[in-house]
């Protein structure tokens, strides 16, 4: 790699952490600040309506944006095309989404939705626009603007949020909120744009990107209906309101997700193809990331389980009672996910990405049936049964992953049981000392402090006994990669 492209990738490499790991703290934030202000009726039917629009956006979309940036060559008439039927399919879809949004209201049994989908509806096709930009710049690794853009836009639209919360208009906050987002980020890329529209087309380019694009769409697809479901489950059978629990409740999960687990596998694909031809490398690469992933990233979801009550409490407030029975499950299935989710670049980088996809498959065969036939009492129950269909998904993961490296599946529960085993330990110890020190009425600041002091001591206990050596083995590898 040549100093100006070795450079530039740094470069692009600090941004994007920067816009990963920055932009969804600042993101968190403006959600907790929201939460203090709102219901959890109107937070349920943001989500209602932000449910509907990312389905309708990821149809237009269609994985154009995705296609371009993995097109090796691209002339401005390749973009023409797609563009047109991007920009064309989200107008169309978005006056579809007006002309139904009393039927949609009914379908998905959320009263008064209609008229928050069809304002919402309209900012569509300028956010699948903005999406055509953002390839671009992804393309020539220029994500300085895009972190700064994504900055910009966040605290505009969170002044007009909190504004607009503060005022007392419900659910309109988190509408203007996000049409105030979809239009700072237009202006911002569109100001300086990579691509503008012209006559120039190639009908074989776009027949090459759509392929492409179609089957990044399918993928995406069924992940959509996989993760997606149980929210239009909640809404359905148990109310926007409870739906507004299930946001709140999973925004910690999912903000967590992404920043210890999104950031460092972006990081570490491009290394994977350049081992790709090496199967003994590639097996020992895999085992330093599942542990690392097993002793590192998995207490840390597991403590946010253990302490769910303490945090949803300090953070989002006593109306929100109730988040912390989602928030927990969702947490310990996290601190399996982020040792599983690391299969998928490995069955990539071996040249098996239909694996990917029908593993997709599975766990949508698995979710689907469960959440919508097993009867569930709350939202808490229905939860509670979704993780459950994932756990029974994981084993499937980690089977397919052994076979395609060509190593044995107990070696992979040896190198993480250790982190999963101490884990549960500590979660199971602050489980038993909840009666207890419930009994002396320490507030939650307090009950934080001791309930984490346990967990840790526990946790680092566990691992001091049965995986002293790997422990500090994975540690001299992290710092000697610092």
């Amino acid at each position: 790699m040549t100093d100006p492209l070795r450079n530039k990738v740094m470069s692009s490499l600090r941004w994007s952490v920067v816009q990963s790991w920055g932009v969804k703290a600042l993101n968190l934030l403006l959600y907790l600040i929201l939460a203090r202000l709102l219901n959890p009726t109107e937070f349920g039917i943001a989500g209602a309506v932000a449910l509907v629009l990312l389905l309708q956006q990821m149809v237009a979309e269609f994985g154009f944006a995705d296609a371009l940036i993995q097109r090796k060559d691209i002339a401005k008439r390749d973009i023409t095309l797609p563009f047109v039927a991007g920009v064309g399919g989200a107008i169309a879809l978005s006056l579809i989404v007006t002309l139904f949004a009393h039927q949609i209201e009914r379908l998905i049994n959320v009263s008064g939705l209609a008229p928050y989908l069809i304002v919402a509806s309209m900012f569509a096709p300028l956010a699948t626009a903005t999406a055509f930009q953002e390839a671009l710049y992804k393309r020539d690794l220029d994500f300085k603007p895009l972190a700064i853009r994504q900055f910009v836009a966040l605290i505009a639209s969170g002044v007009v949020g909190v504004s607009c919360a503060v005022m007392g208009m419900g659910a309109w906050s988190l509408i203007a909120q996000s049409a105030t987002y979809t239009v700072a980020g237009l202006i911002w890329l569109w100001r300086k744009p990579r691509w503008v529209p012209t006559r120039q087309y190639d009908v074989i380019s776009f027949k090459t990107i759509g392929k492409f694009g179609a089957s990044i769409f399918s993928a995406r697809l069924m992940d959509f209906f996989a993760t997606r479901a149980i929210d239009f489950v909640i809404v359905t059978l148990h109310g926007v309101a409870a739906l507004g629990i299930y946001t709140i409740g999973s925004k910690l999960y999912l903000t967590a997700m992404e920043l210890l687990f999104r950031a460092f596998m972006d990081v570490s694909l491009s290394a994977l193809s350049k081992i790709a031809h090496d199967s003994a490398r590639l097996a020992a690469t895999y085992k330093r990331v599942v542990s690392t992933s097993s002793l590192f990233g998995t207490p840390i979801f597991f403590a946010m389980a253990a302490l769910s009550p303490e945090i949803t409490h300090l953070l989002f407030g006593n109306k929100w009672a109730g988040s912390e029975l989602v928030m927990a499950p969702l947490m310990l299935i996290g601190g399996m996910q982020c040792i599983q989710f690391a299969n998928g670049p490995y069955l990539t980088a071996v040249g098996r990405p239909h694996l990917t996809l029908w593993l997709t498959l599975l766990k949508l065969a698995a979710v689907l049936p469960a959440i919508t036939l097993i009867h569930s009492g709350n939202v808490a129950q229905l939860v509670d049964i979704y993780v459950l269909a994932l756990l029974i998904v994981t084993p499937f993961s980690f089977m397919l992953v052994a076979k395609v490296l060509g190593i044995r599946v107990r070696d992979i529960i040896n190198w993480i049981a250790p982190g999963l085993l101490g884990s549960g330990a500590a979660y199971l110890s602050v489980w038993l000392a909840r009666d207890t020190v419930g009994t002396y009425n320490i507030n939650s600041i307090g009950q934080l402090f001791i309930f984490g002091l346990l967990y840790s001591i526990v946790y680092f206990g566990m691992v001091a006994m049965t995986a002293r050596a790997p422990a500090l083995e994975t540690v001299r590898f992290m710092r000697s990669r610092t």
